[in-house]
């Protein structure tokens, strides 16, 4: 009986001492991410949606929700590989951006704002971007972030976007 306790308490330990180190880990290149997402957007058979956000952003928390969102989420993985960059970070909070997320932010025309998103196919390629709507609050900017997604997410039908759609009203 002792044993296993000691065995328990030491697998515990383990497992805390992982779960610190991974909490204090620096985060992961922005390449990295994409190009892992790109991988296994071919393989799936979707494209990839980069979405740059920080911690200070009150429309990227909104668009955090959103996209969380079960009947959000199911449809948007049905369609993309999702990557979350953290850029553009307050100096007392620097240490939370993925390395090169501001390079490839400004790379693919997000200099207006966060948050910004951008649609890749696997190979790489930017097949749209969401311009300057951050979080679509507006009916021009809902109408906008449906577009993008009518035009990159190959699982996406007209029942599908109305739900979107509707979620965005609910807010």
């Amino acid at each position: 009986m002792r044993t296993s306790l000691r065995i328990v308490a030491t697998v515990g330990a383990v497992l805390t001492a992982a779960a610190a180190l991974a909490a204090t880990a620096p985060p992961q290149p922005a390449g990295v991410l994409v190009k892992a997402a790109e991988a296994r957007a071919e393989h799936g058979g979707k494209n990839v949606l980069v979405l740059f956000h920080a911690s200070w952003c009150g429309w990227c928390k909104r668009l955090e929700r959103y996209l969380a969102e079960p009947a959000v989420r199911s449809r948007i993985d049905a369609s993309y590989e999702v990557v979350w960059l953290d850029a553009l970070e307050r100096p007392a909070a620097a240490s939370l951006e993925n390395p090169g997320a501001r390079a490839l932010m400004a790379k693919w025309g997000g200099s207006k704002g966060l948050p910004f998103m951008v649609v890749l196919s696997p190979g790489g390629d930017t097949l749209a971007d969401s311009g300057s709507i951050g979080f679509p609050s507006t009916p021009a900017e809902v109408n906008a972030f449906l577009d993008l997604l009518r035009a990159t997410a190959p699982r996406l039908g007209p029942g599908d976007l109305d739900v979107l759609r509707a979620r965005l009203g609910a807010r």
